[in-house]
């Protein structure tokens, strides 16, 4: 039905580049619109881009390590976003109430509004950086990657309590800020491999920092 439905559209376009099968780029560009949210906001452009060197195919080090097989820097930096609402959610709605005028009078049947709209609604943003770093070393017998991200999200969707004195209750409205950084190091190791036999062991450490930024935008 037309209560529930909402329609989506996205473009996108990616670059890659590779040299000397040791250098690599890729920008993307995507553009985003969706129906739920408010006219003035509803298209949004999301952009990224990562580099990425491969060490270990430089001659100064594949010609004096021969324990390291793969070495591989990488950084990236995107932005994403959400538009996590019900269709039609930023519209101001109406709904029909019934009522009496005086005794024995007739049943009149009323209009009002019963959720109050946001035009200038936009999408939530997340903007993420990593810088990481990949390798397997011991003709593949040790391998892992070690990671560092830092991730902000501005504009979130949520919504806003209203006085009561303004006939609703809450706003769907962009609100704060929130940080999410930290660390994770993989480790994947062959103990022992034979015909008959293997043993490997998989090592994940997680460190994760949240922080809420800001609430309101004026804190």
């Amino acid at each position: 039905s037309g209560a529930s439905r909402k329609r989506d559209v996205s473009m996108m376009g990616r670059l890659n580049y590779r040299y000397n099968d040791r250098y690599l780029v890729t920008f993307t560009v995507r553009r985003d619109g969706s129906s739920v949210f408010g006219r003035n906001n509803k298209y949004a452009t999301f952009p990224s881009a990562a580099v990425a060197w491969i060490v270990s195919e430089e001659s100064f080090l594949k010609n004096n390590a021969k324990w390291i097989d793969m070495l591989k820097l990488r950084v990236s930096w995107g932005k994403i976003g959400n538009q996590a609402i019900s269709a039609y959610g930023t519209l101001t709605q109406s709904a029909t109430t019934k009522y009496v005028f005086g005794d024995g009078g007739n049943t009149s049947i009323g209009i009002y509004p019963s959720a109050m709209g946001n035009n200038n609604l936009k999408w939530e943003t997340t903007t993420s950086t990593n810088v990481a770093i990949d390798f397997q070393l011991f003709q593949n017998r040790l391998s892992g990657t070690l990671e560092y991200y830092n991730t902000k999200t501005n504009d979130l969707l949520l919504k806003q309590n209203l006085p009561i004195m303004t006939g609703f209750p809450q706003v769907w409205t962009n609100l704060g800020e929130v940080k999410n950084s930290g660390v994770e190091v993989t480790l994947n190791s062959v103990n022992l491999q034979t015909p008959k036999f293997s043993w490997s062991t998989d090592f994940v450490f997680s460190y994760n920092k949240n922080k809420i930024v800001s609430l309101y935008g004026i804190d």
